[in-house]
């Protein structure tokens, strides 16, 4: 009888004991699961601000005669970090007829990582984007909103949310993001480039200092959808 009541009391410390084990567990993969769908939450705010389907095409035009079109030719998930990559190609419009005999096509890629999206160029000969590895945009997206990174060259590059609003024409929302960097060659020693997003349709604007006293421009003129 006294090794049946041990046998009890040993089981009851034992269940006792497997049922603390499944509180801890379940309370970790609710904390695990609501990290996951903040990170996703995040990442969702981020993408919401450009098309989600390939062939989507853009065509910009701007400063002196400048123009661009770009489309996006695939979009992939990947297993790990769990990004998401959007495969763009473009060309920059010739204006010379083909006489320059520069490269006028350009790459890019924009990956959507947890709580930001960063552009990786490529390839470009002519393309006027200076910054590979740009984090474009961050999350939670709202007025003066800050963050620095480190580009692909090794440079600082600080941005800052400068506005955010809805378009009275459209409807839609949009946000105004400023990156500088140091460049001694130019106004204040930094480079400054300011790009303005919009819900759906990714860049609608886009500004920077190629010379001291000259401002580059361009912005959105149309965009289509071939698939």
């Amino acid at each position: 009888m006294a090794s049946f009541a041990g046998y009890s009391r040993a089981a009851g410390v034992w269940r006792r004991g497997a049922l603390v084990a499944l509180v801890v567990v379940a309370s970790a993969a609710t904390l695990l699961c609501a990290g996951c769908r903040g990170r996703s939450a995040l990442r969702d705010e981020v993408m919401s601000y450009f098309p989600n389907n390939e062939g989507f095409t853009w065509t910009y035009f701007g400063f002196a005669e400048y123009g661009h079109k770009m489309s996006i030719d695939r979009i992939t998930n990947t297993k790990s970090p769990g990004n998401v990559v959007y495969e763009i190609s473009g060309a920059v419009f010739d204006m010379s007829d083909g006489e320059s005999g520069r490269d006028f096509s350009f790459g890019l890629e924009y990956i959507f990582t947890r709580d930001d999206v960063r552009e990786r160029i490529l390839h470009k000969d002519v393309f006027p984007h200076r910054i590979d590895g740009l984090v474009m945009l961050k999350a939670p997206v709202k007025e003066e909103q800050k963050w620095s990174f480190r580009a692909e060259d090794g440079s600082e590059v600080d941005a800052r949310i400068t506005r955010t609003g809805k378009d009275l024409d459209d409807d839609l929302a949009y946000c105004e993001v400023e990156y500088t960097t140091p460049d001694a060659s130019m106004p204040d020693g930094l480079y400054r480039e300011t790009r303005v997003f919009k819900k759906g349709l990714g860049v609608v604007a886009f500004k920077s200092t190629i010379l001291p006293d000259v401002e580059f421009s361009y912005s959105l003129a149309s965009t289509s959808r071939s698939r």
